[in-house]
């Protein structure tokens, strides 16, 4: 998992953050600062090596381990430096006769000097950010990185549009042990077929279209034709009326890109609810009794979808609720 790491000078004001991959926050931290430990190995000024916290697990312990065998590596590599420091320190003192730092770490040129194309106040930069630093950056914070859900939802209907890198990224969530479950949904025949022959006709932008839960409903595209069907199976439970809610802002667009007829409307949920559901039903409320409501279609979510004094969202795909492809 990857987890943002926020380090602080101990010997200034500044500040840096970075992100890790590591099993646990303690592993990331003590992977942080072994990064800070090597850091400071380039000092002029020779400091001792962080010791790591040591986490509890077996794996992370291994990885610490390891860790400590490359710093013994360091520390002898640090002796050697530590023995050249009178070179090192003439050559800060030629860098700083001919850049200057402010307070804020800027570096300004004293007198103009380049070489490979590399300006060298970039050069004076580079080397007080990565070498002017006597003590280890601490870490303060090891936080979790979580992604806005709006970018995570848009970036995988982005995804979804590519069904073989949709298929790569729906094994890779299996593979991480991610549960899924695979929606599907079926148009009940019966009632659309009134609508083609015109025997039982609806307007989808006026008519009472409402979307319901239920619980192990098993729907038949064949025979299930009224609400009637379906409603003996619909849930129960806190924040959820019986018969559903109602479908707002319904649209009907025809797509001349991919030649498709598009039923669409604005996503339904259950607000403050406790419920459990495995199915919904999409249905016409036509004010009468259950066996004159048309089904239109039902949706198997594929597992039972629950909540508990939350919200429970339908969210449409993209293309729409009902969608009919004339090619």
């Amino acid at each position: 998992m990857l987890y943002a790491v926020r380090l602080e000078s101990q010997t200034d004001e500044q500040w840096r953050e970075m992100t890790v991959d590591a099993e646990s926050p303690a592993l990331a931290r003590a992977l942080a600062r072994q990064k800070e430990a090597a850091l400071v190995g380039f000092s002029l000024i020779p400091d001792e090596p962080v010791e790591p916290e040591r986490p509890g697990d077996d794996a992370s312990a291994a990885r610490l381990d390891q860790y400590l065998v490359e710093r013994r590596e360091y520390q002898q590599a640090a002796q050697t430096f530590a023995s050249q420091r009178e070179q090192g320190e003439a050559a800060l003192e030629g860098l700083e006769a001919l850049y200057e730092v402010d307070d804020a770490g800027k570096v300004r040129e004293t007198g103009k000097h380049e070489a490979n194309g590399v300006t060298a106040s970039r050069r004076a930069k580079a080397h007080y950010h990565a070498h002017h630093q006597a003590q280890p950056y601490k870490v303060v914070s090891v936080e979790p990185v979580i992604p806005d859900p709006l970018t995570l939802v848009q970036g995988l209907a982005a995804v979804h549009e590519h069904g073989e890198f949709w298929a790569k990224t729906l094994q890779a969530m299996k593979d991480a042990g991610l549960p899924l479950a695979a929606v599907t949904a079926a148009l009940a025949g019966v009632t659309w077929k009134g609508q083609i022959d015109g025997s039982a006709p609806f307007v989808w932008s006026s008519a009472s279209v409402q979307v319901s839960l239920h619980t192990a409903f098993t729907f038949d595209p064949d025979t299930h034709d009224f609400f009637n069907d379906a409603s003996g199976s619909e849930v129960t439970g806190t924040g959820y009326t019986a018969t559903g809610v109602t479908l707002a802002s319904k649209t009907s667009t025809y797509d001349t890109a991919t030649d498709q007829i598009r039923l669409d409307a604005a996503d339904v949920s259950w607000t403050t609810s406790t419920i459990s559901a495995t199915d919904a039903v999409v249905w016409i409320n036509t004010g009468g009794a259950s066996s004159t409501d048309p089904i239109l279609a039902a949706i198997d979510f594929g597992a039972t979808v629950s909540t508990t004094a939350g919200t429970f969202q339908i969210t449409w795909d993209a293309t729409g609720i009902i969608v009919f492809d004339v090619t």
